[in-house]
């Protein structure tokens, strides 16, 4: 099996988190849960959807009603126990193959990829971006490259078609909302703009969150298409540009906002996963490659660091 070294380093900050992973989900409630519920005087907390098939109960607003001030009422109540495997386990990633952490979560999102460098045992990890321009070579153009963000624009509809509930960072809050209005009437060659002012800014002073990301990535889904890991960063950029669009520079806890708010929507949305199938299909990984290179208009490592 392979194991992201720290996998055993997350501990959840529980009412202290601004992520969501107690909204917008459906979490089945599995035999052993169910009994506990039951043993416990607690069937109020689930429903059953079909006969003998039983989920955590949401209130109006995709929340589970367990949540109470940031806190599971279930587990203050009776510990793991009173979890189902799904809530138990989340954001660790447990199959016969890995072991791993979610990106969706934003605690891991800043552990992975601003405090350490994703460290894989008895894995590893492609050589990312061994293929750089060469020296003198153009560098792709928003001309060049408008088609493709036209895709990359009808593909990032899909995320602010219905957005997650509580999200607990007011003002993150506040700019998907906006953007999610506002998302109809902005151009390609706007999109490409705010990530060239904002986003590729920052990624110049935080060098090897690209890297980390585009690791922890491969890693958590089978060791996927490079082209589909590089379509990933992609669009994360072009997502985290258009949600800051209004603020003169983007800080660390904006971008793990973004980071953790877009990887959940691709990797747990269905027409999200099913959309970026579609056109990672299209290009080879070197296309990507070239696509960030214009976007960032900077060099990029050979290996993740």
């Amino acid at each position: 099996m392979s194991q992201l070294k720290q996998f055993e380093m997350f501990s959840c900050r529980a009412d202290k988190c601004t992520g969501s992973c107690c909204h917008g989900w459906s979490i089945a409630v599995d035999n052993s849960a169910l009994d506990t519920f039951r043993q416990c005087d607690m069937m109020e907390y689930v429903m059953e959807k079909n006969p003998g098939v039983y989920f955590l109960k949401q209130d109006d607003f995709g929340t589970c009603v367990q949540l109470k001030n940031g806190l599971c009422t279930a587990y203050q109540k009776g510990g793991a126990a009173l979890q189902t495997i799904r809530c138990r386990q989340f954001p660790r990633i447990i199959t016969e193959s890995r072991q791993s952490l979610d990106l969706s979560c934003p605690t891991v999102a800043e552990m992975m990829l601003l405090t350490y460098s994703p460290e894989l045992v008895d894995l590893h990890a492609p050589e990312w971006f061994s293929t750089r321009p060469a020296a003198g070579e153009a560098l792709p153009t928003f001309d060049n490259l408008k088609p493709l963000m036209e895709a990359f624009l009808a593909i990032l509809n899909n995320i602010f078609h219905e957005l997650i509930p509580g999200v607990r960072d007011t003002d993150f809050h506040d700019r998907l909302v906006n953007l999610s209005k506002d998302f109809p009437k902005i151009t390609p060659l706007q999109a490409w703009d705010f990530q060239m002012h904002l986003v590729a800014p920052w990624l110049d002073t935080h060098p090897t969150y690209s890297q980390r990301f585009l690791t922890m990535e491969w890693f958590n889904n089978d060791g996927i298409a490079l082209p589909a890991v590089y379509m990933r960063l992609v669009l994360l950029r072009i997502f985290t540009g258009l949600v800051f669009r209004h603020k003169d520079e983007i800080t660390d806890d904006d971008m793990i906002n973004a980071t953790y708010y877009f990887t959940r929507r691709i990797s747990h949305d269905k027409s999200c996963v099913l959309a970026l199938e579609n056109m990672a299909s299209l290009l080879d990984s070197q296309s990507y490659i070239d696509i960030l290179c214009g976007m960032s208009q900077l060099s990029i490592p050979d290996h993740p660091q």
